[in-house]
């Protein structure tokens, strides 16, 4: 299954690709940081490349979350990337975070066969969407999940040779339960905003994917065009432009 999956990923890949070629898109790979609030330095495996443009969209996906205080060090207990790369099946398995990527495993290893609950923060899942779409979908999965909790967290996990034992606080919190757990992720892009502290910037707080107070991410809004953000994203992204210099 998971062979078949990469091969998925590599069509999917090089469809792209193909895209960006047949509309004439110059694609590079590098990491790039703003050199001005008009252009971009791309570092690229042939020297330093700079771009200019007029408008500048900044896509560079999600990372998984580390929650503090968790042992990560348990194979048993997974972000949202180690849990694409299971090598078995978990008869039983906990997702920490009812967003889009939390729902998305759960979806995923309930069709498998696993037995899956789902622990939520917020007062619904998918936190920020209108409660008239997520209503329906929350009436559908919770006949197929094992349980829903909300206004709930996770506080402790404890690694045994029997299995991971979750601990709960909350208005709907069980008993504490075994489970295989994983947790959901959250936005490369606010990373990079985080790292970047602009000077000129009104720093708003927004909510994660997961909405866990304690994950809250920061989102950059500029206060003006007319100030010059000194922005800059270390992490590795594509830049598209017809535009490129040396």
């Amino acid at each position: 299954m998971l062979k078949f999956k990469e091969s998925v990923v590599g069509k999917l890949t090089k469809g792209l690709s193909g895209l960006a070629k047949q509309r004439k898109v110059t694609v590079i790979h590098g990491t790039a940081k703003f050199a001005s609030p008009k252009s971009l330095s791309i570092e690229t495996k042939d020297g330093i490349k700079t771009l200019s443009f007029d408008h500048c969209i900044i896509a560079a996906g999600s990372q998984a979350v580390k929650l503090p205080g968790f042992p990560w060090d348990d194979p048993r207990l997974m972000d949202s990337t180690d849990a694409l790369l299971l090598a078995d099946m978990p008869k039983r398995m906990l997702i920490i975070g009812g967003g889009i990527i939390g729902l998305e495993m759960a979806t995923v290893y309930d069709a498998l066969g696993a037995k899956v609950s789902v622990v939520e923060f917020m007062s619904q899942l998918i936190p920020g969407a209108d409660p008239d779409i997520v209503k329906p979908l929350h009436k559908r999965i919770e006949k197929r999940y094992e349980k829903i909790y909300l206004k709930t967290k996770v506080t402790k996990i404890e690694a045994s040779k029997v299995g991971l034992k979750a601990h709960f606080e909350g208005e709907q919190a069980p008993e504490p339960q075994a489970a295989r757990v994983a947790a959901g992720g959250g936005s490369q892009e606010a990373r990079c905003a985080t790292e970047a502290r602009p000077a000129h910037a009104r720093r708003v707080p927004e909510r994660s994917r997961d909405d866990d107070p304690s994950r809250r991410i920061l989102h950059v809004r500029l206060e003006s065009e007319r100030r010059q953000p000194r922005l800059s994203c270390h992490q590795p992204c594509r830049v598209r432009s017809d535009r490129t210099r040396h």
